[in-house]
C-alpha cells in the first residue's frame, strides 16, 4: 500500500512539499487551524508543547525494544532455538532492521491519505468533519482506514484486517509464555538454590496468574483514559479546554510510561499475595503424605488430577547430563570468525542507519 500510495503522488520527493499544503477546501482563511503542523516530519519534538514529545517517544522506544528484543517470545523462542549464536544474532539483527520500516509503511502513507483525500482527512469545520467521519473536531484517526479503502482491491483489504486480528491474538499468548518462562527457568532458581521441577511450574502458574491480572490493570487504566477520551470532546479549534487535565496535559506517550509502572507494581504485588512457599508446601506436604500409599494404589485421585491438570510431574524427572550440557553449550557458543565479522558489521551499518535517520528526521 506505501508503493501504491507513493505512485499516486509522484514519489517521495513529493511528499513533504504535497503534505505541508494539504489543508482543506473549506476553512477558515483568518487562522492556521486545520494546517499541518510545522514540525510534521521531525522526529523529536518538544517534550512539553508538541503533539508527540521527544521524552515520551525516547521512553516508549527503550521500553518498547526491551519488550520485544528481549521477552517476547517471538524473538525470544526463536532465538533459544537458533542452531548457533551467530544464527541467533543474524536473526535478531535482521528483525532490527525490519523494525526501520513501519515509519516509511505505516506513518507516511497516512501522510499520504491527508495529500489526496485533503477535504476529508484535513477538514476543520465542525459540520464538514460530522459529514465524513462523524467526529466534529477532526478525522485524522481515518487516515489508514481510508487509504485502505480507496486504493487497496477487495481481497486485500479482507487479507489486511485477517493478518491484524491474527497477530494481535497470537502476542497475547506468547507475552504470557514468555514471562514466565524466563523468571521460572532464569529468575527463580537464583533466588531459591536446588528448586525441584515440581516448584518451576508452580512459580509458572503463579506468574501467568501474575500476569494476567496486572495486564487487566493496565488495560483498565488506559481504557478508563479512551472512554474518557470518546466521551468528553475535545474543544474545536480555538476554543478553551474543558476536560480534565489528564487528558490535554498528560500527553499519551507519558501516560503509557505510567501505565508501565503501575502494570510492574501489579506484577510484584499479586506475585506477593499469592505466597509461593506456601503453595509449593501445600504440594510437597500433599506428595509426602501420599508417597507411602503410592505403591498400594491408594493416592487421592484429586491430588493426581489437580497434578495432570496443572502439568506438574508426579516423579522427578531426571536433568540433563553436565557433560551434554557443556558440550551443547561449547557448540551453540561456537561462532565462525568470518559470518562473527559480518554480524558485528552489519550490526554497526544498522546503528549508522538508525543515528542517519534519527538526524535527518530530527
Amino acid at each position: 500500500m506505501a508503493a501504491i500510495g507513493f505512485n499516486k503522488i509522484g514519489g517521495y520527493s513529493n511528499l513533504q512539499p504535497l503534505y505541508m499544503n494539504a489543508t482543506a477546501s473549506l476553512r477558515n482563511a483568518n487562522n492556521t487551524c486545520g494546517n499541518p503542523r510545522d514540525d510534521a516530519f521531525h522526529v523529536l519534538r518538544d517534550a512539553v508543547t508538541s503533539d508527540i514529545p521527544w521524552l515520551g517517544t525516547v521512553l516508549h522506544m527503550l521500553f518498547g525494544s526491551m519488550w520485544y528484543f528481549c521477552c517476547d517470545q517471538v524473538i525470544v523462542q526463536r532465538s533459544l532455538a537458533a542452531r548457533s549464536l551467530s544464527h541467533a544474532k543474524a536473526g535478531s539483527l535482521l528483525c532490527a532492521y525490519l523494525k526501520i520500516l513501519p515509519m516509511f509503511i505505516m506513518i507516511m502513507p497516512g501522510m499520504i491519505s491527508r495529500i489526496l483525500y485533503p477535504d476529508e482527512i484535513g477538514c476543520v469545520l465542525p459540520e464538514e468533519c460530522e459529514r465524513h467521519c462523524g467526529n466534529p473536531v477532526g478525522c485524522s484517526n481515518i487516515a489508514y482506514p481510508k487509504l485502505v479503502l480507496e486504493l487497496l482491491p477487495a481481497g486485500l483489504r479482507g487479507l489486511l484486517v485477517a493478518v491484524m486480528l491474527s497477530a494481535i491474538m497470537s502476542s497475547l499468548t506468547s507475552i504470557f509464555n514468555s514471562a514466565s518462562t524466563l523468571f521460572s527457568i532464569d529468575i527463580w532458581p537464583r533466588l531459591r538454590k536446588g528448586a525441584s521441577q515440581r516448584e518451576l511450574l508452580i512459580i509458572i502458574c503463579m506468574l501467568k496468574t501474575a500476569a494476567f491480572w496486572s495486564l487487566v490493570i493496565g488495560h483498565v487504566c488506559g481504557v478508563t483514559r479512551m472512554v474518557m477520551d470518546f466521551s468528553l470532546e475535545a474543544p474545536e479549534c480555538g476554543e478553551p479546554e474543558t476536560r480534565p487535565a489528564i487528558l490535554y496535559k498528560v500527553n499519551f506517550t507519558y501516560f503509557g510510561v505510567i501505565s508501565f509502572t503501575v502494570t510492574s507494581i501489579s506484577i510484584l504485588v499479586i506475585k506477593n499475595d499469592e505466597g509461593v512457599t506456601q503453595s509449593d508446601q501445600h504440594f510437597d506436604d500433599d506428595v509426602t503424605r501420599k508417597s507411602s500409599s503410592e505403591n498400594d494404589g491408594t493416592r487421592s485421585r484429586v491430588v493426581v488430577i489437580m497434578y495432570k491438570l496443572c502439568g506438574i510431574p508426579l516423579k522427578a524427572s531426571s536433568t540433563l547430563d553436565d557433560s551434554k550440557e557443556f558440550l551443547y553449550k561449547e557448540t551453540f557458543m561456537k561462532e565462525d570468525p568470518l559470518w562473527k565479522n559480518i554480524i558485528n558489521i552489519n550490526a554497526m551499518i544498522g546503528c549508522l542507519v538508525i543515528a542517519f535517520l534519527m538526524g535527518y528526521f530530527h
